[in-house]
């Protein structure tokens, strides 16, 4: 399983200080929806890089696993042996999760499988299918920021 999480506490100082101690919107879901539709690009992305759009390249197969699979499911690339994986992480697949709340937002997969290719095993390399960059976090901070901006009738 690999779930993010995103919540905004309006009691954060940082809050207080970009926004100038103005009272927080309470409902975050359009912020939201539009981070939701960001991930999705990012998770494509991901998987049709095997990686590289995170920052590095997922590790190669080992030699007899890729043979093993080259037989058995040809032209599948790394983490895609049956597509379950890619899809519930594109939104369209078994075990998606999407939660749009007025404060939080859950985004992610129930594939079992996923935890082990997030972090890593002691006979399989860390090959991470979600991986948000610096200039990814900045993204979702500047959605925020110009959607409480909106909210409160900024420009």
């Amino acid at each position: 399983m690999a779930l993010f999480s995103f919540t905004y506490d309006d009691s954060s100082a940082q809050k207080k200080i970009v926004f100038g101690g103005i009272a927080a919107h309470n409902d975050l879901r359009p912020a939201w929806q539009e981070i939701y539709k960001y991930l999705l690009s990012v998770e494509s992305s991901q998987f049709n890089s095997e990686g590289q759009r995170g920052g590095a390249r997922w590790k190669p197969l080992s030699e007899k696993y890729r043979r093993w699979k080259e037989i058995r499911y040809p032209g599948k690339g790394i983490l895609e042996l049956t597509g379950q994986l890619k899809k519930s992480l594109s939104g369209a697949g078994k075990g998606h999760r999407k939660l749009l709340s007025p404060r939080f937002m859950v985004f992610g997969t129930m594939t079992p499988y996923a935890i082990y290719h997030q972090v890593g095993t002691s006979k399989m390399p860390i090959r991470n299918p979600v991986k948000l960059t610096d200039d990814d976090t900045r993204k979702i901070r500047s959605v925020i920021k110009a959607y409480l901006i909106r909210s409160i009738g900024g420009r």
